[in-house]
């Protein structure tokens, strides 16, 4: 099927080769002509992960209400928005409006899109993985050192925005007897 991303898919040391693959026949090629193969970025393995797409039609954008983010809480500059925002002289509900207004231009401009933010880092690994399989430098291994500590902290945000995600449903279904609170119960333990 042909692929996008590094020729190497397994790198131990020096020893590098392309060892995953994805194949198919001519009847699922007929059914999905625009699917791909894609080799990620390896983060924590010596594989490469392999994605399969089957090139399906993107979803509609809609838009979202606001949502306050526990993440933005750790940002060094998210305590200075919130002084700037609040005031004494304002009631709850106007100041709470001026902060809905303020904090999404802040996530926008200052904060940013977690799954943005991931996608570009893992698009900087991906072409430092490229340029590395045709020729290594410590330039290279160090920048992409670097990427993949501030991808940490993304990956890390992005966690903590699906946990609050998974609370939410929590809240908003209660408490019925499924599998699914069951393992969100484990998971949070």
């Amino acid at each position: 099927m042909g692929f996008h991303g590094p020729f190497y898919t397994w790198e131990r040391g020096d020893l590098k080769q392309r060892l995953d693959r994805c194949v198919c026949n001519e009847e699922w090629l007929a059914e999905y002509p625009t699917s791909g193969v894609f080799h990620l970025p390896k983060l924590e393995s010596d594989h490469c992960p392999v994605l399969l797409t089957s090139g399906g039609e993107n979803g509609s954008r809609v838009s979202r209400p606001f949502r306050y983010l526990t993440s933005w809480a750790e940002h060094p500059d998210f305590h200075r928005l919130v002084t700037e925002v609040w005031r004494e002289e304002r009631n709850v509900f106007d100041n709470v409006i001026e902060f809905q207004t303020k904090g999404a231009e802040w996530n926008k401009e200052v904060y940013g899109h977690i799954g943005r933010q991931k996608t570009l880092l893992l698009a900087r690994i991906r072409g430092i993985e490229l340029a590395r399989g045709k020729r290594d430098s410590e330039f290279l291994i160090d920048l992409e050192k670097e990427l993949k500590l501030d991808l940490a902290k993304v990956l890390k945000d992005e966690e903590s925005l699906w946990r609050q995600k998974s609370r939410n449903s929590w809240i908003l279904d209660g408490d019925r007897n499924t599998r699914f609170f069951h393992a969100s119960t484990i998971v949070r333990r």
